[in-house]
């Protein structure tokens, strides 16, 4: 038979049993730990891996943005300087065609001043021709009158 528990060796029992759980929670949680590396571990450095890529891929990308936009500003002040050329030769041809049409002008205002000259003078004579034919009329208009009156005088002498 066994021998009847005493409170000593119901305390010895249960704090043997409680180490014993203890370390049996000890263990557990140390081959949960070494479970979970286990498995944690691989998907962590492939993750790892997977990052180092993005980051490499980033930097690629940083470096092409940086090249578009070194070619972008190049292109911008191309366009600017060419802007710029295209902005003074459109002057200079606004300046000749302004001065070619300046001088068209000034030889048609010249030329419109010598036609109003010769056509003033046209109208000067036109008008001395008018007075001298008005002046014909009038003298033509008295001699009509003499002539009738020498015509009246003479019918009226005669019948």
């Amino acid at each position: 038979m066994m021998p009847i528990p005493t409170e000593s060796t119901i305390v010895d029992t249960t704090r043997k049993a409680g180490k014993i759980a203890s370390m049996i929670r000890n263990l557990i949680k140390s081959a949960m730990r070494e479970t979970i590396e286990e498995c944690v571990t691989p998907q962590l450095q492939r993750l790892s891996e997977r990052i180092d890529g993005l980051s490499a891929r980033i930097d690629s990308v940083e470096q092409r943005i940086d090249g578009l936009d070194v070619r972008t500003n190049e292109s911008i002040l191309g366009l600017n300087q060419r802007i710029d050329i295209l902005g003074a030769q459109l002057n200079q041809r606004i300046d000749t065609l302004g001065t070619d049409l300046n001088r068209r002008i000034d030889t048609l205002g010249e030329r419109l001043d010598h036609r109003l000259d010769e056509l003033s003078q046209q109208q000067g004579r036109i008008v001395e021709e008018v007075a001298s034919l008005k002046r014909d009329k009038e003298s033509a208009a008295d001699l009509v009158r003499r002539v009738t009156r020498i015509e009246d005088r003479l019918f009226a002498g005669s019948s």
